[in-house]
């Protein structure tokens, strides 16, 4: 009888390591286990007002803060309002068609033309650019536009008549 015992108690022991075995197996050969989300962490989408501009995964106006075409840093006070565009440690920063000159920082905030981008906390939704113009911070706020370039320098560097840029 204990050698019966026994008996059960290794085949029940030797089918548990088999599964186990089997679902690790099948985890780590699922298609994509291993492979980061390849979905864009910057996208385009239409601003009012100033045309197409770059958004983050939620559809949010992206920004960025320069005086006289350098970054400006900001702090916490201007984060509050503010918020700095992060991405988890290991994600690539990757765009929508069309989305060029994406980077990061060292503590994972996305760039764009080396530029830090921001969102701000005055668009309550997508498509509005609240923002763009806002001298504050040491800096003037500007949407940032397909091109990578400022809404400020688009505007500049066009010659249309439309003050988009294209």
């Amino acid at each position: 009888m204990r050698q019966e015992v026994r008996r059960h108690r290794m085949r029940f022991a030797g089918a548990g390591v088999a599964v186990a075995i089997v679902l690790t197996i099948g985890v780590m050969s699922a298609p994509g286990a291993a492979a980061k989300s390849t979905k864009a962490v910057v996208g385009l989408g239409k601003a009012s007002g100033v045309g197409v501009v770059l958004v983050d995964k939620t559809g949010m106006t992206l920004y960025t803060l320069t005086n006289n075409g350098a970054a400006v840093p900001c702090d916490s006070t201007c984060q509050g309002f503010w918020p700095p565009y992060m991405v988890p440690a290991g994600t690539k920063a990757t765009g929508a068609k069309g989305v060029k000159k994406l980077g990061l920082t060292d503590t994972n905030q996305v760039t764009v033309n080396n530029l830090p981008v921001y969102r701000y906390t005055g668009d309550s939704m997508k498509g509005q650019a609240n923002g763009e113009g806002i001298n504050t911070f040491g800096g003037i706020w500007h949407v940032v536009k397909k091109s990578g370039a400022t809404a400020n320098a688009t505007k500049s560097m066009s010659s249309s008549s439309n003050n988009y840029g294209y």
